[in-house]
């Protein structure tokens, strides 16, 4: 049982070396502007991210099943033996800086997305503005406020 607490920790180590790249191959197709990449790329993360989490909640219920007084994986390293202590201890220092990492990534990521957005809106808001008349009431070529309908009209007119 202990084994394959260790090999889950160590799954989610790649796991996580996975999302990283993952999470890199995002950030260079947004700064592509290549948003159907992005979303297939994002679909690959979203699956990743369901694979680790259960995982761990696997990984929980075997340490729930070995030690029920482990809360903590650090609880749980407690109740291993001295020799197996400085491995896993090592294999959980090096996920939390891998976690660390990918959240980094994702939080660089979410900034990019997010200025992209705005700069989108902004744009759009700023086009629309060009598109739209300044004024709402102009006068005609005779000088008077035209009357406007709001249904459908016939164009006339003279050649």
């Amino acid at each position: 049982m202990k084994r394959r607490i260790l090999d889950s920790l160590n799954r989610q180590k790649n796991a996580l070396s996975l999302l990283a790249s993952l999470l890199g191959e995002e950030f260079s197709y947004l700064r592509q502007g290549n948003p159907q990449a992005v979303s297939g790329i994002e679909l690959s993360v979203q699956d990743l991210l369901r694979q680790i989490t259960s995982e761990r909640v696997e990984m929980k219920s075997m340490i729930q099943a070995m030690a029920p007084g482990a809360a903590r994986l650090t609880a749980f390293i407690q109740t291993l033996p001295e020799a197996e202590r400085p491995e896993a201890a090592a294999l959980l220092e090096e996920l939390d800086r891998r976690e660390q990492n990918c959240a980094t990534l994702a939080a660089k990521n979410f900034e990019l997305a997010l200025a992209l957005h705005d700069q989108s809106r902004k744009l759009l808001t700023f086009l629309h503005g060009k598109i739209n008349p300044e004024q709402k009431e102009t006068y005609t070529a005779r000088g008077k406020f035209p009357k406007t309908k709001r249904g459908a009209a016939i164009l006339q007119g003279r050649l």
